[in-house]
Formats: C-alpha cells, structure tokens, sequence
C-alpha cells in the first residue's frame, strides 16, 4: 500500500500507522508526506530517530506528466 499524507505535523502518524502495519501484516511500500519545508525537516528528523522510511516533500510534483 502506498500512503500519502498532507499537513503531516512532527510525522507521528506515519509512526503509529507503521506500527500498526506490522500488527495486521500489511506492507507499506512508500509513506509520503507533503507540507512546509521547515516542517519537513523536523519531520525527517523524527523519522530517521524512529527508523521508520517516510519520504518528506515541499514541493507538489507536477500531475500532469
């Protein structure tokens, strides 16, 4: 399952969601999260401190291509 997540805090969700996964056996291939860039950084930080594989973005890729 790939997860996308917008305004994701200090990323305590992503935390929670997967530790949750491993409970009911699900696999999270990619964990996304997409907010404000200092944000993302605070986000990073506690997702490396938890050793959980969340990839954090500022910036909205462009759908179109």
């Amino acid at each position: 399952v790939n997860i996308y997540e917008i305004g994701g805090g200090w990323g305590g969700l992503s935390f929670w969601i997967y530790s949750l996964s491993h409970l009911f056996d699900i696999k999270i291939n990619k964990y996304t999260i997409y907010d404000l860039n200092t944000i993302c950084s605070l986000q990073k930080i506690f997702c490396n401190f938890v050793d959980i594989n969340t990839e954090c973005l500022y910036e909205v890729p462009n759908l179109e291509s």
